[in-house]
C-alpha cells in the first residue's frame, strides 16, 4: 500500500509566517519523520519566503530518488516567466501545474482530506472530481481560515459525484494536530489522537477488505493525503 503526503514544505532560511514552525525543515528532518509515520512518498510545496526553495526541493529530490515530487512556483511578474512555464516541468521532481482531470485515479482507493476550504480568506479551486474515492473529511470548529459551514460546501462538491464522504469536525484550532501554538491556533493533542485513530481506521477499511470476486486482499492500494 503505498501512502503519499500531499503537501509538506522544506525550507533553509527566511521568516516563515507565524503558524508554521520557525526553524528551517530540511529533506532529511521529513525522510525520518515519513518514516516514524509508514509515509511513502511526499509532494512538496516550496515555500515562498526561501527564495530557494524551488531549489531546495529539487535536491531533496535528487537526494532521495523516488521520496518527493514538486508543485513549484515563481513570481508572475518575473519578466522570464514564459521561458520559465515552457521548461518548468523539465525540472527535476517537477509536477508543475498539472490538471487533475488529466491524471488516472483509478488506483486511489480513498482520500484524507484535511482543511477543505471555500471562502474569502481560502478560495476553493477545486474542479469536479472524475474518479471520487471514499474521502475522510477533516475541519475544525475554530478554524481561522474558514468556517465549517465553507467547508461542508467542498464536501457537498464531493458527495454530488458519487463519493462516499465521512466529516469529522474537530473540536479546536485549525493546528490542533501540529505541536506548536501560534495565537489564535492551539494545539489539541487529544485531537492529533483522534485523527490518526480516524486515519487508521480508513486505512483499514479500504486496505485490508476482501476483494468480492476472489475472497483475497486486496493489493496495490494508493492512500493519498490531500490539504
Amino acid at each position: 500500500m503505498l501512502i503519499v503526503d500531499g503537501q509538506i514544505h522544506l525550507w533553509a532560511k527566511g521568516t516563515p509566517s507565524p503558524q508554521h514552525r520557525q526553524e528551517p525543515f530540511s529533506a532529511e528532518e521529513a525522510i525520518a519523520a515519513m518514516d516514524a509515520a509508514g509515509v511513502d512518498r511526499a509532494l512538496v510545496h516550496p515555500v515562498l519566503w526561501d527564495p530557494d526553495s524551488n531549489e531546495l526541493a529539487q535536491a531533496a529530490v535528487g537526494k532521495y530518488p523516488g521520496r518527493f515530487a514538486i508543485m513549484g512556483w515563481f513570481y508572475l511578474d518575473d519578466p522570464q516567466g514564459p521561458d520559465l512555464v515552457a521548461h518548468w516541468k523539465e525540472r527535476p521532481g517537477m509536477l508543475g501545474l498539472a490538471n487533475p482531470g488529466d491524471v488516472a485515479l483509478d488506483g486511489v482507493l480513498a482520500t484524507y482530506l484535511a482543511y477543505s476550504y471555500v471562502g474569502v480568506a481560502a478560495l476553493n479551486r477545486m474542479r469536479p472530481w472524475r474518479h471520487c474515492p471514499r474521502t475522510l473529511a477533516v475541519i475544525a470548529r475554530s478554524d481561522h481560515l474558514t468556517s465549517v459551514r465553507n467547508a461542508e460546501r467542498v464536501h457537498a462538491m464531493i458527495r454530488d459525484c458519487g463519493a462516499e464522504v465521512e466529516t469529522w469536525i474537530a473540536d479546536g484550532t485549525h493546528s490542533f494536530d501540529e505541536p506548536m501554538t501560534a495565537p489564535p491556533m492551539r494545539y489539541h493533542p487529544e485531537l492529533a489522537e483522534e485523527a490518526v485513530r480516524r486515519f487508521a481506521a480508513l486505512l483499514e477499511d479500504v486496505a485490508v477488505a476482501p476483494q468480492a470476486a476472489t475472497g483475497t486482499t486486496a493489493t496495490g492500494a494508493r492512500i493519498e493525503l490531500a490539504t
